[in-house]
């Protein structure tokens, strides 16, 4: 499993509000996953360029509060393929 990115909050939270939960609402759950807790989305399944070329995974995060907010981000994964040569020798990406 490889780590993509995490999620964070772009302001401060406190109290319930600062305990954040976050979920793949929509696209990807077959091949990325995320940490409920701490918002690291990873690769959790084989990514093929020719089946699937780019992913675009919309992430909600709920916080503890009462009445819970929530907020979303999109994700966008392009896949890019092995059999294209990586210029400078480099390995090939995720991005």
């Amino acid at each position: 499993m490889s780590n993509l990115t995490f999620l964070s909050p772009s302001f401060s939270f406190t109290g319930l509000n600062a305990e954040l939960t976050y979920r793949i609402s929509e696209g990807g759950r077959d091949s990325f996953s995320v940490d409920p807790r701490s918002g690291v989305v990873s690769v959790s399944g084989p990514l093929d360029f020719d089946r699937r070329p780019s992913y675009d995974i919309r992430l909600v995060a709920v916080d503890g509060g009462v009445p819970a907010l929530s907020g979303t981000a999109t994700l966008t994964v392009s896949v890019m393929n092995k059999n294209d040569k990586v210029r400078g020798g480099g390995s090939v990406k995720i991005v």
